[in-house]
C-alpha cells in the first residue's frame, strides 16, 4: 500500500510537471530590461527620472499587457530626490491592461500603432490610465520587438503625493525602449 500511494504521488507530480511545461510560451514576449522616463516639473523646472530595469511582459494572442517597476530603480541626477527614491526599494508600481488590438500580428509587418488601457497602481487601489504606443517588429536571428508608450497620469489619482515641496502631481510617463524578446521554456 505504502509503493502504491508513494507511485501515485510520483505519477501526479510527473503530469503536473509534464502539462506545465506543454503551456505555449511562443506568443509571450518579455523583457526587465525597459527604458522609461518619468517626467515632472518642480518649482517651474523639468526634472526627468531615468529607469533601465522596467519589466514588460506582452502576450501576443491577446494583446494583454503588464510592466513593473521598483521606484528605487529611477534616478534623476538630484541627490535629494535620489535619496527618496531609495528610500522607496521593494515598492512597485504595476501597470496592467491591453494594446487597443485584438491580437499582434507575429509575421513580417510595418510598425503598429495602438491606443492602451490599463490600470496603474501603487497600492490595492488603481487609476485607469490611457495613452498610445508602438509596436515594431525587429529580426536578430529570431523576432524581437521594440515596444514604445507614454501617457500622463495625476500622482494623487494613483496614490502618490507629491514628495517635494512644488512638485507638480502631473506627470508624463514614456517607455521609450523596450526590447521584447520571446519567452523561453
Amino acid at each position: 500500500m505504502k509503493n502504491l500511494l508513494a507511485f501515485s504521488l510520483l505519477m501526479l507530480m510527473l503530469m503536473i510537471n509534464v502539462a506545465a511545461k506543454s503551456q505555449d510560451n511562443s506568443n509571450i514576449y518579455s523583457t526587465a530590461n525597459g527604458v522609461i522616463q518619468i517626467t515632472a516639473v518642480i518649482n517651474d523646472s523639468s526634472v526627468v527620472a531615468q529607469g533601465r530595469e522596467l519589466h514588460v511582459v506582452l502576450n501576443y494572442d491577446n494583446a494583454a499587457l503588464t510592466m513593473q517597476l521598483d521606484f528605487s530603480t529611477l534616478k534623476t541626477g538630484s541627490a535629494q530626490l535620489d535619496s527618496i527614491l531609495a528610500r522607496n526599494a521593494g515598492e512597485f508600481i504595476v501597470f496592467s491592461g491591453s494594446l487597443g488590438l485584438d491580437y499582434i500580428q507575429t509575421g513580417d509587418h510595418p510598425p503598429q500603432n495602438f491606443e492602451v488601457k490599463g490600470t496603474l497602481s501603487c497600492d490595492p487601489s488603481g487609476q485607469l490610465v490611457e495613452g498610445k504606443g508602438l509596436l515594431e517588429h525587429i529580426y536578430n536571428g529570431w523576432y524581437s520587438s521594440i515596444f514604445e508608450m507614454s501617457f500622463y497620469i495625476n500622482l494623487n489619482d494613483i496614490g502618490i503625493t507629491p514628495p517635494i515641496e512644488g512638485m507638480s502631481e502631473n506627470i508624463q510617463i514614456e517607455i521609450s525602449e523596450a526590447i521584447l524578446n520571446q519567452a523561453m521554456d
